[in-house]
């Protein structure tokens, strides 16, 4: 609930703000999407490097743009979740871990996320009073986070448990695409968005843990994702400004 609220205060004050301003023209937009991932990061492989075993991701974002003679310059805030193939992972990863038989439970949250801060450069074309083209460019910082990873499993008449914490990556994106508006109202309208995603990550090494009562070992693994994706989305755009047509 808090979150809405503060939301809807940052929306009332750009508002405010367009309406203060002698803009041309501001837009506030709410997109979601589905990408489409390739790469390194789709392959099934525990010990390879850049492998994921991600099979499909979603994601979202909250973009702030101004213009001035149809060049814009934008914000956004963006965030996606990478899901695993859990059949694929699952049976590698019991294979990992010895187990033969039905005697454990595990976690199914198998997803990793990224939270992206990003900056752009945009130019729309008017196709008709209804329709305009828009193709972009952003680039940004990224924080991606590897998922949380629990096993409890009973081998040789022995439990074990197994455990992997996330692991936080830093680095850079970037995200050329282009955009197509349909202006239902003066404010309102949607968009189609097609862009391209790209990441590169700092390397860090991922570590699991496996103990019992009388057992405890640790294994590494150095990782270094870079996840690129084909993104196909749709979105609310909300149009205000002193440069809006009557």
């Amino acid at each position: 609930m808090k979150q809405v609220v503060l939301w809807g205060v940052l929306i009332g004050m750009l508002v405010i703000l367009g309406q203060k301003l002698s803009a041309q023209e501001f837009k506030l937009e709410l997109n979601g999407y589905s990408a489409n991932v390739s790469g390194d990061f789709t392959k099934n492989s525990m010990e390879d490097e850049g492998a994921g075993y991600v099979s499909e991701a979603f994601g979202s974002n909250l973009e702030f743009k101004y213009y001035y003679n149809h060049i814009g310059f934008g914000i956004r805030i963006d965030y996606v979740e990478y899901a695993r193939d859990d059949d694929s992972y699952i049976r590698d990863l019991k294979n990992y871990l010895g187990i033969v038989d039905e005697n454990y439970t595990m976690t199914e949250n198998y997803f990793y996320s990224a939270y992206n801060l990003q900056f752009g450069l945009t130019y729309a074309y008017d196709l008709s009073r209804k329709f305009q083209l828009e193709p972009y460019f952003y680039f940004g910082l990224n924080v991606f986070i590897s998922p949380i990873e629990r096993a409890i499993y009973q081998k040789n008449g022995v439990t074990y448990t197994y455990r992997k914490d996330p692991v936080g990556y830093a680095g850079v994106g970037y995200v050329p695409g282009v955009k197509i508006l349909w202006k239902i109202t003066k404010h309102f309208g949607l968009n189609l968005a097609m862009e391209y995603e790209g990441m590169a990550l700092s390397e860090e090494t991922e570590e699991d843990i496996i103990y019992s009562y009388n057992s405890f070992n640790k294994h590494r693994v150095d990782k270094a994702y870079n996840p690129a994706s084909f993104n196909i989305g749709l979105g609310l755009t909300f149009s205000f400004g002193k440069g809006l047509e009557d």
